[in-house]
């Protein structure tokens, strides 16, 4: 019963999760993020746009958590919570040790690549291993380890830190996976020398070269203001990446986050497309100040729609003595909002063409006309009711099963009252199968129609949002068909 109710609720979750999803905002500042107040644009413009769209703009935090980093992160931190672990477990509080060590490493990974994140990373993983293991859970134990042994294969757990089960287990995943075939993952940098890391471990300077079991890897690279964009990738065989200054290196996740961006209109624009894939915002909005002459200063926004790649709407409002930077910020975020300019905005585009993509292996990719597609609540709409009745149906076969159970019991019940061990034994055995039955019929029925009440719910609402466009790509060899929009 525990497992269907699992899959029900996590089907419903996810159909709602998509939902809420698509509505999202993020917002993100362009310009010199190295100056003394770079990200207080884009707090403040995030601040205004939450008052105009309630409930749909992403909080900074989360924006720079998909770009790698934090807001609030720091290494004293990440160590406070890996030393409450430490004690959570001595006093047997196995459990609230698990969540301290959960964002501690949430924490460590959010800090800027460098040899002292990976001792807390390594240190945090082994002590879940050993938590895991104390709680009888060996196989979860051994993939804590082999998380770590993967990118580190000479790694063994301290002996001052850390019991000899603990070293012993390490020692039998390292035989496990001593004679596993491993890929060649090269690491360059554009400009090359930087330093590489790859699952947080630090590897040398790029171009760097390890070897890896099939899995998946986080790779960056240490760039001049020591955080970038992290790059993601699965390993099955030969690999390479390569991160740029221009694209993971022009992210600050920790300033707004702010985004060190050419001054090319057109290269703004791509980078912040790529950004927008990355954040999972249906609306990216950016906010930067301009300089065109000297003595004139703009405070200036543009709206991407991610799923298009198209700039919708930009704009910018003069700075001056009687227009703070307070009083621009409103008149901007009312503009980002729904388009219409105040008195004091200058409209730069409205509805300006799609954004040509960032360098990509693939060929050009063509996409249909946006009416052609279903809505990402539509497709959730979809989902949500399908499930519902599956549910339904299931409660229904419960119901039947649970009338056949009931019967037996009838049956069995006159020698069972006479003492026939037999009978006993079989109206016993129907009895539990009528509850467990009774059970999950109620189960499946009450899950089932929450599930039908709010598919139809989302359907009815679902009009007004993005499609979700078929999209074709090809690189001259093989042809690529995908569904492309907000889920």
């Amino acid at each position: 019963m525990r497992q269907i109710t699992s899959i029900l609720s996590a089907a419903l979750i996810a159909a709602v999760a998509a939902t809420a999803h698509a509505q999202e905002w993020s917002v993100v500042e362009m310009g010199n993020c190295s100056e003394l107040g770079a990200g207080e644009p884009a707090r403040s413009l995030r601040a205004a746009l939450s008052q105009q769209l309630a409930g749909k703009v992403a909080p900074e935090e989360t924006t720079a958590k998909a770009l790698g980093g934090s807001a609030s992160a720091s290494k004293d931190l990440a160590e406070r919570f890996l030393a409450a672990a430490r004690l959570d477990f001595t006093s047997g509080d196995l459990d609230r040790a698990i969540h301290e060590l959960e964002q501690g490493r949430e924490t460590y990974v959010a800090l800027a690549p460098s040899v002292e994140r990976w001792n807390g990373v390594r240190d945090t993983q082994t002590m879940r291993a050993w938590i895991d293991l104390k709680q009888g859970r060996r196989e979860e134990a051994e993939t804590d380890l082999r998380e770590i042994l993967s990118v580190d294969p000479d790694f063994s757990p301290s002996e001052v830190l850390f019991p000899p089960m603990i070293r012993n287990l390490n020692q039998a995943v390292w035989r496990s996976m001593k004679h596993e075939v491993r890929s060649p993952l090269t690491i360059r940098t554009e400009p090359p020398g930087l330093p590489v890391f790859v699952g947080e471990r630090p590897v040398g300077k790029s171009p760097a070269t390890v070897s890896v079991p099939p899995g998946h890897y986080r790779v960056e690279a240490g760039f001049a203001h020591a955080r970038g964009l992290p790059h993601e990738l699965d390993v099955n065989g030969p690999t390479e990446v390569s991160l740029s200054e221009s694209v993971e290196g022009a992210v600050w996740p920790e300033h707004g986050p702010c985004l060190s961006v050419p001054s090319a209109r057109t290269e703004r624009l791509r980078l912040l497309d790529h950004i927008a894939g990355v954040v999972h915002a249906e609306k990216l909005v950016g906010i930067e100040f301009e300089e065109p002459s000297p003595g004139e200063r703009y405070l200036g926004a543009t709206v991407l729609d991610a799923s298009t790649g198209q700039e919708l709407r930009a704009a910018r409002v003069k700075l001056a003595p009687d227009m703070t930077q307070a009083h621009a910020v409103d008149e901007l975020a009312a503009f980002v909002a729904t388009g219409r300019a105040p008195g004091n905005v200058q409209v730069v585009a409205n509805g300006a063409p799609k954004v040509a993509p960032a360098a990509s292996s693939a060929a050009e990719v063509s996409q249909s006309s946006k009416s052609s597609g279903i809505s990402g609540m539509r497709l959730a709409s979809y989902i949500t009711a399908g499930v519902g009745v599956a549910a339904l149906g299931f409660g229904v076969a419960e119901l039947v099963r649970k009338g056949s159970a009931n019967s037996d019991f009838q049956a069995a019940y006159p020698d069972a009252h006479n003492g026939d061990p037999a009978a006993i034994q079989r109206a016993s055995d129907a009895q539990n199968r009528a509850s467990s039955a009774g059970t999950l019929a109620t189960v499946g029925l009450v899950a089932g129609g929450a599930a039908v009440v709010t598919g139809v719910v989302l359907f009815i609402v679902s009009g007004s949002e993005p499609a979700v466009q078929p999209t074709v790509a090809s690189d001259g060899r093989q042809t690529t068909v995908a569904l492309v929009g907000r889920f």
